[in-house]
């Protein structure tokens, strides 16, 4: 997929600026793009932001708040 090569560090700087609070929703099961790869190191960027992780749907299907 394209955006997958795409770099969002500018989107990330202007959400950052903008003050706005920030909600981010990962899968733990997401073999492509993990967790620990990407929504992670995003909620460090995004100081305040909140993670919630969503387990495995085939195992378990809940959210869990990650801070």
């Amino acid at each position: 997929m394209p955006s997958w090569i795409e770099d969002f560090r500018r989107d990330v700087e202007a959400v950052r600026e903008s003050g706005k609070p920030a909600f981010i929703l990962h899968g733990t099961a997401d073999r492509i793009l993990p967790i620990d790869a990407t929504a992670r190191p995003l909620r460090d960027l995004l100081r305040g932001a909140s993670l919630m992780r969503v387990l495995h749907p085939l195992v378990e299907w809940s959210v869990q708040n990650e801070e």
